[in-house]
């Protein structure tokens, strides 16, 4: 995998396609957004993914990893935000695992679904170091991503 520059020309950030290097098979996206459906976060920019399920959890970490390294180190953004519906553990798991912490709980207005907000700065992310926040694995997925999966922007 290699995670390519993906600039929507406002922000330098965007979404990017994952997809298998051997096979040309698109798996899903990572990237970086900010939330339209939460207005009391509409600043903030939110890091998502969506692999295909076949992928695991592994995969799903260190897309989310690279993403979250590539939106504090290389774009410089003071925090990066996580929403995740109450009930749906995995993408809770995975934030915990990248030093995200809870920040707060609110409703989607749109359709009452609750949620939880995680939030990581990027002093946190720092301060805890490689180990603590996928940092060591999103270099190296960064820069190789194991040969596997190739990351390239969707337009």
């Amino acid at each position: 995998m290699a995670l390519l520059a993906c600039a929507d020309g406002v922000r330098g950030f965007g979404m990017f396609a994952l997809e298998m290097r051997a096979t040309g098979e698109l798996i899903g996206f990572t990237g970086l957004v900010v939330p339209r459906l939460l207005p009391e976060v509409m600043t903030a920019v939110e890091i998502g993914w969506r692999l295909a399920r076949l992928r695991g959890p592994r995969a799903r970490h260190r897309s989310a990893a690279a993403t979250l390294r590539f939106g504090l180190i290389d774009r410089n953004l003071g925090q990066i935000i996580s929403i995740a519906q109450v009930g749906n553990g995995a993408p809770e798991r995975i934030v915990g695992k990248l030093g995200m912490r809870l920040a707060r709980e609110s409703v989607v207005p749109t359709c009452d679904r609750p949620v939880r907000v995680y939030a990581i700065t990027k002093a946190q992310y720092l301060a805890a170091g490689p180990r603590s926040n996928g940092d060591r694995t999103a270099r190296r997925h960064v820069s190789v991503l194991a040969g596997k999966v190739w990351v390239g922007c969707v337009s």
